[in-house]
């Protein structure tokens, strides 16, 4: 019968959710569309090819160039970061001086969208750095890193 109201921190983490969300089935479709494009026969099984992948071939779809950085997290290593200095997505958005809201978690929900359905099992979440630069800290399942080691093996 009462509706207790939302935080305005709640309000914000409800809008990067639905962003992600409408951004990932997005994610699905443009793996298909940029294997048929760029006519690759075979699915990519490692995990560094996949996320160059995704840094070079899906930015440059998007966006017309390159991701500005591909990170792998020095303190855990089911961690890696895609630094995007700008995202368009931010770019004509009017922010709180908070900077709490990341409407970038758009494009995170497509880079899960992608790596996900090429079964590697992730999370993606966009964070805002100094300098109005965006991270997209992609944490992969521990099953993926440890497929990878088999790999590496």
């Amino acid at each position: 019968q009462y509706m207790t109201a939302k935080s305005s921190e709640e309000k914000e983490i409800d809008l990067e959710e639905k962003l992600s969300s409408l951004g990932y089935p997005i994610g699905e479709k443009i793996l298909e569309y940029c294997c048929a494009r760029n006519k690759i026969q075979k699915r990519e099984t490692r995990l560094n090819n996949m996320l160059l992948f995704i840094h070079n071939k899906v930015w440059e779809l998007l966006f017309g160039k390159q991701a500005n950085g591909l990170q792998k997290s020095s303190e855990d290593e089911e961690e890696y970061r895609i630094v995007e200095n700008e995202p368009i997505t931010n770019k004509f958005i009017s922010l709180q001086k908070s900077g709490s809201v990341n409407c970038a978690a758009f494009i995170g929900g497509i880079i899960e969208g992608i790596l996900n359905s090429a079964d590697f099992k992730c999370k993606v979440s966009p964070y805002f750095y100094e300098g109005g630069k965006t991270f997209y800290i992609i944490k992969f399942e521990k099953d993926v890193i440890a497929r990878e080691n088999q790999f590496n093996k």
